[in-house]
């Protein structure tokens, strides 16, 4: 039950990120998508969304100029799409160049 509820809470801030980004507010964004991957790493629950946000998160970084943070994001956002999906899905490839 406490691992359904995080992870609705989770999808909750994940919902909250995506329309802050819609209101041109990156760094609310930011720390509503970092919770919500928070949670979801601890109760073990990464999904697509975390995939998408981590990504989200180090494109915002990556334009804030702070590299070595998005890189971090970018690293994240590969490891939970190799679990998830595998190498062979055409959107790691896209990850991965992120990263380079």
């Amino acid at each position: 039950q406490n691992g359904d509820d995080a992870n609705d809470v989770a999808s909750s801030l994940f919902q909250i990120a995506w329309l802050l980004l819609r209101l041109d507010s990156s760094k609310m964004a930011v720390e509503a998508m970092l919770e919500a991957c928070r949670i979801q790493t601890k109760i073990n629950k990464e999904d697509i969304q975390s995939i998408t946000a981590w990504c989200h998160v180090a494109s915002i970084y990556h334009r804030q100029g702070f590299l070595d943070s998005a890189l971090v994001c970018y690293s994240k956002a590969a490891r939970i799409q190799e679990a998830i999906l595998g190498t062979s899905h055409e959107d790691f490839g896209n990850v991965l160049f992120n990263i380079s």
